[in-house]
């Protein structure tokens, strides 16, 4: 699959997920999964612009603006959750474990700051590991789809191989 090609797909791909995150919001009453977040925090360890990104913090500005009636609420983690994951790669050895760590950190940060400091919500919820969890599952599929697209195995090579040994007519 050629960058043309994933072009094509990332902003439907973003909306779908914003409105699975509304859909989800509406029918809990809670943002339990956040999938605009994995999606984000998995894009900035991959082949990605800094367009695509903003498009998706103003996707996720616009969740919080529907969710808690205060635009950028997101921006409090995002904007750090960005700098630590463009830098860390530059610094560090990309491993595997980064991005979940980074997932982690941005919803302890919703959870525990954002939520009782500026939204005066002092629910101490008992499921916040839980949604933890969930998160970094999400994560895991997200990536999970997202490396195998463009990998066709050797069935295809083969019968690419096959077809072009094929004498035209």
């Amino acid at each position: 699959m050629n960058i043309k090609q994933k072009n094509n797909y990332f902003y439907p791909t973003i909306f779908v997920l914003f409105l699975f995150d509304i859909f989800s919001f509406s029918l809990c009453e809670k943002q339990v999964i956040s999938l605009l977040l994995c999606f984000y925090i998995m894009k900035l360890y991959k082949e990605t612009t800094i367009f695509e990104l903003c498009s998706m913090g103003c996707l996720m500005c616009l969740e919080s603006s529907l969710y808690y009636s205060h635009f950028g609420l997101q921006l409090l983690y995002l904007i750090p959750a960005s700098f630590i994951g463009l830098q860390s790669q530059k610094l560090f050895y990309v491993s595997r474990i980064q991005p979940y760590l980074l997932l982690t950190g941005c919803l302890l940060v919703q959870y525990f700051l954002i939520e009782p400091i500026i939204l005066d919500n002092h629910i101490i919820s008992n499921y916040t590991p839980v949604k933890i969890i969930a998160n970094i599952i999400v994560l895991w599929c997200v990536s999970l789809t997202d490396n195998s697209q463009g990998k066709l195995g050797n069935r295809f090579a083969a019968f690419k191989l096959s077809k072009e040994e094929s004498p035209d007519s």
